[in-house]
């Protein structure tokens, strides 16, 4: 019997609780939000994309690209009045002849912006209302398409095609913030086959 005349599972009980109660003291929002999005990456992705599992211990980081910062990006600062959830460079593949293009990719609260990776000069502006799909292989690989909704003034040149390095990461963080402001569940579809406009890959 313990000197102080607790049974030792009393004991334990305490050293567990008290271990409980300081790890959650420190669960500060920021540390929650990051869980947060990784179970939901888990729950999108887990067993899904072959590239999924490297993805794990990868902290999300967001902004790659430090817009805030470069004095090469100034313009498209001043221009982007949100607050910008993910600034990464990606490669925008040609659907018609499959060369790519250096873009920023920029995921703000409303919008999905593409801009000139050398000026900063935004190409197109895409409401995520207009966004209805992300489809992608179950490949080990950075490829995705975002898909438009039919009719919508950013479709008019049809869908998107992109290669990225952290494509756990944004698909996540697109299907989290489309939920978050339209409560709307984006579509994230894993195929090895799937359509983008008139071809298919």
């Amino acid at each position: 019997m313990p000197y102080d005349g607790l049974r030792p599972e009393t004991h334990q009980k305490l050293y567990v609780d008290c271990r409980c109660k300081k790890y959650r003291e420190g669960f500060t929002d920021q540390k929650k939000a990051v869980y947060e999005e990784k179970l939901e990456a888990s729950e999108l992705f887990k067993d899904k994309k072959a590239s999924y599992p490297a993805s794990v211990g990868q902290p999300f980081q967001g902004a790659y690209l430090e817009i805030s910062k470069n004095p090469k990006y100034k313009k498209l600062k001043d221009i982007v009045e949100e607050k910008i959830i993910i600034a990464e460079a990606v490669n925008k593949i040609n659907r018609a002849n499959g060369k790519c293009t250096a873009r920023i990719f920029l995921l703000t609260k409303n919008h999905i912006l593409l801009a000139d990776q050398k000026s900063g000069h935004i190409k197109s502006a895409v409401p995520l209302g207009d966004v209805t799909k992300v489809s992608m292989s179950s490949q080990n690989d950075g490829f995705f398409a975002v898909h438009l909704r039919e009719g919508s003034g950013a479709a008019g040149k049809g869908d998107f095609l992109f290669s990225s390095d952290h494509l756990i990461e944004m698909a996540t963080k697109l299907y989290r913030t489309v939920l978050s402001q339209t409560n709307q569940k984006l579509h994230i579809e894993i195929s090895d086959e799937y359509v983008l406009g008139s071809a298919c890959f």
